[in-house]
């Protein structure tokens, strides 16, 4: 009896079938809980959907309203019978009653039905050229200049980006102003006028922001990234009071979606969408959540707090029993390996003498304890090694990847590799000769390295050696005993190496050299090192290659760069000695002394602007040369006067100097062409002339004369001479063009 009582006895399956009918009482707390959520949720998730069917039909009612009002706008601007009339108007130059015929049309079409609250007309310069009188314009406006508005800037903008209107939303006397730009054009797309008309914000944007009637209350308004809120009057402070919504930014990039915000002590059901070619955000929310099962709730707020009393009672009851039975053996357990966590192997365990399974469970607990402390202490090892291995990895291959010098490059390289890797002696780099014979040393490592660089080390492709194998068969080579190696050669300089590892440096499937390393233990190299210099080698070889690539590009673009100076100087001197000229001079404002100064010889010398001395006449003299393709080609003089000199000046100088270049090449290459063009009409035509002959006399004396008219010469002789044997005969023909 005693042995049945005492429960530390009880096997883990007996104990957990004890406590299972307690266990059951929790479930029902946890229906009861769900029940009351999904309850929540369906009515949160119809609130949504009811929030966001009102915004969607406020949203297509203002979008409607809009687009009728800009289109109305845009249709009177268009028509072709009032055309002509407007576009007099822009420029002044209607008679009064047709002006005011006009402004009467827009005042009768726009105004009137409360589409706008007033139409003003500006000229291409802002100035006002006529208006509608309205509440909000209670004097005439004309002559008046609205080039620094809001609404004046915006057509300037939508003008410069081809557009034909623009809507643009300011405040005015502590009132929202939402003004709709027509930019007015000629049949040639020139600018005439803009036509500058203010919505009427309560036809059209706060009546729609009104529902006739609503199944709960929700309110709607408008807001910008400005913080500017159009709303009706009685929701004003609810506007105010959310508008510091946070998606109020996702709205303006044309996200539509419908969220919940807690704002203050308030829960918000939101919807907010971007109303169409504006920068006005619709937002539709509403404070009170639409409950669908009243009944239910009440059930659940009256009964459950009784429920969740008696349940928490035999949680607790619960709770005491398994806290004696299984908690506390457990909680030593955790405490234990916690301690294990920290570096702490010799916690003692009381419940390992318990003969149940947390008894056996502590027991195992000890035994994997131990474990862990031989495999940790084991892992430390080679955690350190790998560590190291990886960092000097990541010197050498930053080392590779940052110079662009060949042989600084492969001089860092291999002095990176014995710094980083303590088993490594000796490093070296060999690479292929352009003929494929040999591997040349290019870089290795202390006294030894700089008497093989001295005499110029290198091993035959292919050859019977560490090298020679790797650079001929591109496969990687470990010699881990010297003394047991047939391809190892002895070298006098490195007596001390009982381990090598050659690596191919492989560029695709190209070989161009090979890494090589020595160390002065057997068998020094491990796997994991040799796959480490294996992929350090790869990374070698490719920074090898963007160095030669870059040497190579470096030298050919000098090569490109001088070559364009030479043609460039060679094609303007052919042009000028064509023009029979030396040089090409013009001249612009006072006259000044032909003889060349020494600014303008210093320009040309050094390449550079030259600014001079104040002059007796207060002004400062500057050059500056004029360059093409890096070929000084002349150069420009200036004289500013003192008072109005400034750098910027000489930087607009130095620009246009630079369009100048490119400006006489193109003139150049123009006449080149036109001369070219010229030849070849020349020589089309006398061909057309010649063809059409049969008789060779005839055909030789067209060509003297064609020939004499077109070079413009006094005298051309022609003469065929054909020599046979004794005999010869002799043909002359001339054209005396004096």
């Amino acid at each position: 009896m005693r042995t049945l009582l005492n429960i530390n006895h009880w096997s883990i399956q007996s104990k957990l079938l004890f406590f299972l009918a307690l266990l059951t009482l929790i479930p029902v707390l946890l229906v009861l809980i769900t029940l009351q959520r999904s309850a929540e949720t369906r009515d949160q998730n119809i609130t949504e959907r009811y929030v966001q069917q009102v915004g969607e039909e406020r949203l297509a009612r203002l979008t409607f309203s809009l687009r009728q009002s800009t289109e109305l706008l845009n249709s009177l601007t268009e028509n072709l019978r009032y055309r002509r009339t407007l576009i007099n108007l822009f420029e002044g130059r209607n008679d009064r009653s047709t002006r005011q015929e006009i402004i009467s049309l827009f005042f009768d079409r726009l105004v009137e039905p409360n589409f706008y609250r007033d139409v003003r007309f500006l000229n291409a310069d802002g100035v006002v050229m006529g208006n509608t009188i309205t509440t909000r314009s209670t004097n005439r406006l004309d002559g008046r200049d609205f080039s620094d508005s809001p609404s004046y800037l915006a057509g300037q903008s939508a003008r410069l980006l081809n557009e034909s209107q623009r809507i643009v939303i300011y405040t005015e006397n502590d009132q929202i102003i939402i003004d709709i730009v027509q930019v007015v054009y000629y049949g040639d797309r020139r600018l005439a006028g803009y036509i500058i008309a203010t919505l009427n914000n309560d036809q059209i944007l706060i009546n729609n922001l009104i529902s006739l009637s609503t199944f709960a209350p929700v309110y709607s308004y408008l807001t910008t990234a400005d913080n500017l809120i159009i709303a009706p009057e009685e929701f004003m402070d609810l506007a105010e009071e959310s508008r510091r919504h946070p998606f109020i930014q996702q709205g303006l990039t044309g996200q539509t979606r419908v969220t919940t915000a807690a704002i203050a002590d308030d829960q918000f059901t939101t919807h907010y969408a971007t109303i169409p070619n504006t920068r006005l955000i619709l937002i539709t929310e509403t404070l009170e959540e639409i409950t669908f099962s009243p009944p239910f709730q009440e059930f659940i707020s009256e009964g459950g707090l009784l429920i969740s009393l008696i349940l928490v009672g035999l949680v607790v009851i619960f709770a005491a029993f398994l806290g004696t039975l299984l908690a506390n053996p457990l909680n030593e357990m955790r405490l234990a390996l916690q301690e294990v966590a920290r570096g702490n192997f010799e916690t003692p365990l009381a419940s390992r003498s318990r003969t149940d399974e947390i008894g056996l469970l502590a027991q195992t607990l000890v035994s994997v304890r131990e474990q862990i402390r031989e495999t940790i202490a084991g892992l430390q090892e080679n955690v350190a090694a790998r560590v190291r291995d990886v960092q000097a990895t990541q010197e050498v291959s930053r080392a590779a990847s940052t110079e662009r010098d060949l042989q600084k490059l492969m001089d860092n390289v291999v002095n990176l590799i014995v710094q980083q890797f303590p088993n490594i002696y000796h490093a070296q780099i060999f690479l292929n000769d352009s003929e494929g014979i040999y591997a040349v040393l290019r870089a290795s490592t202390g006294e030894a390295g700089r008497q093989l660089l001295a005499r110029g080390h290198r091993l035959a492709i292919g050859s019977t050696s560490v090298i020679g194998q790797v650079t001929g068969d591109g496969r990687l080579t470990l010699v881990r005993d010297i003394t047991s190696s047939e391809v190892h050669k002895r070298n006098e300089f490195l007596m001390e190496t009982r381990s090598e590892l050659a690596i191919p440096l492989r560029v695709g499937e190209r070989i161009i050299g090979a890494l090589d390393v020595q160390s002065k233990q057997d068998n020094s190299f491990s796997d994991d090192q040799v796959k480490l210099l294996q992929v350090m080698a790869d990374q070698i070889a490719i920074s090898l290659d963007n160095a030669r690539l870059y040497e190579e590009s470096i030298r050919r673009l000098e090569e490109i760069t001088a070559t364009g100076r030479e043609k460039t100087f060679a094609a303007w001197q052919e042009y000028l000695y064509a023009n029979r000229a030396k040089q090409l001079t013009a001249n612009a404002g006072l006259p000044i002394d032909q003889t060349r100064t020494e600014l303008y010889d210093r320009a040309i010398w050094e390449g550079k602007t030259q600014i001079g001395k104040i002059t007796p006449q207060n002004t400062i003299p500057f050059a500056v040369p004029i360059q093409l393709r890096g070929q000084t080609l002349g150069a420009v003089e200036w004289e500013i006067r003192s008072t109005d000199y400034t750098y910027e000046k000489v930087q607009l100088a130095e620009e246009l100097v630079s369009r100048l270049a490119i400006s006489l090449d193109n003139a150049r290459l123009f006449q080149q062409s036109q001369r070219s063009t010229e030849r070849e009409r020349i020589v089309n035509y006398i061909a057309s002339q010649l063809t059409g002959q049969t008789d060779i006399d005839d055909i030789l004396q067209t060509a003297v004369r064609e020939v004499g008219q077109a070079l413009r010469l006094p005298e051309v002789n022609i003469r065929l001479n054909l020599t046979h044997n004794t005999s010869k005969t002799n043909g002359h023909y001339s054209d005396d063009l004096e």
